[in-house]
């Protein structure tokens, strides 16, 4: 099994464990810092692919904002709707209880 950063692209109502049915499934989409995201696409690094971006003029690319959250600090992300991957319910539960290293 490989890790990724993904962004979760269920409903938070359904993720509920109080929720009566729960998923089976969680819908997810990659998410890339930007700047890694323009060594693996240099189409990125012209600014009038990002300016479509912002303008919604690609729609299989989405630009998230930089999180001030301390303890989720990180730069611009490029949210790839082309991937989309359907992971176990449990599976995210159990990643998500995880401890975590130091300093993450």
């Amino acid at each position: 099994m490989k890790e990724a950063d993904i962004i979760i692209m269920s409903q938070s109502c359904d993720l509920s464990l109080c929720n009566t049915t729960p998923l089976e499934l969680v819908v997810a989409c990659p998410v890339y810092p930007l700047y890694d995201s323009q060594e693996e696409n240099p189409e990125l690094e012209n600014y009038s692919t990002i300016e479509n971006i912002l303008t919604e003029r690609v729609p299989a690319l989405h630009l998230l904002d930089k999180c001030p959250l301390d303890c989720m600090k990180n730069d611009y992300l490029i949210v790839d709707f082309r991937q989309i991957y359907s992971i176990p319910f449990n599976l995210v539960n159990d990643v998500i209880k995880k401890p975590k290293p130091d300093g993450a």
